[in-house]
């Protein structure tokens, strides 16, 4: 594996975004394994069914970084957090590091998904380039090793 992480979940309704980012995280080698969710229900589906998913993905699972678009339809990215919240703590989900993406820098957007403990901060939604989304995670204090 030229990635450090185990797995990156990304949560994102876009899929041309999510082909984007999945090819930088592989470039900036911060993951070989991007698992995909088209919003916040699919993740929490996902996450809940760990034993299932485990199957599935085996050496991949669980995520260790889950990326979660800020707007999306569904279930917004305020709204996966607020119901993950409430599952973290199985399987050791609690141990998952959470960043979210936006292409706002507007405070009162960013303020409400702060007042979870297990989320880092926010990045931009698409970097400048694989180099800069490593160091924009890292800076989040998640090691990419």
């Amino acid at each position: 594996m030229t990635g450090g992480l185990r797995s990156v979940m990304l949560i994102d309704d876009n899929e041309a975004d999510r082909y984007l980012l999945r090819r930088l995280l592989r470039k900036a080698r911060v993951t070989d394994s991007v698992l995909e969710a088209p919003d916040g229900a699919s993740a929490l589906e996902l996450l809940a069914n760990f034993e299932e998913s485990a199957a599935l993905h085996q050496s991949h699972w669980p995520p260790a970084l889950l990326l979660v678009d800020l707007n999306m339809p569904r279930m917004t990215g305020l709204e996966f957090l607020t119901a993950f919240s409430g599952i973290r703590g199985d399987h050791g989900l609690d141990a998952l590091d959470v960043i979210m993406m936006s292409s706002s820098e507007r405070p009162e957007d960013r303020k409400p998904a702060l007042v979870h403990e297990f989320v880092r901060g926010f990045i931009a939604k698409m970097p400048k380039s694989a180099e800069h989304l490593r160091t924009e995670i890292e800076a989040l204090g998640v090691s990419c090793e």
